[in-house]
């Protein structure tokens, strides 16, 4: 996540465009749309950010997934 409001999600097997970013005092929300297989999935994310460290959990239509991400 930049200041600007843009992010993206990267890691070694995907990449993904950050959108509806949210930041307020140290939560965070956004939305991101992957690509498994050949499906479409919608990632809802929630959770906190400390310094360069993100927690939280991804909801989607496979239940929720918790996350930690660090800033690379």
């Amino acid at each position: 996540m930049n200041a600007d409001g843009s992010g993206e999600m990267a890691s070694d097997v995907l990449n993904a465009p950050l959108s509806g970013i949210v930041y307020a005092d140290s939560t965070a929300m956004f939305t991101a749309e992957i690509s498994v297989q050949g499906q479409e999935i919608v990632l809802d994310f929630t959770g906190s950010a400390e310094g360069d460290v993100l927690t939280g959990e991804f909801g989607s239509d496979f239940g929720a997934m918790g996350v930690t991400a660090t800033r690379q």
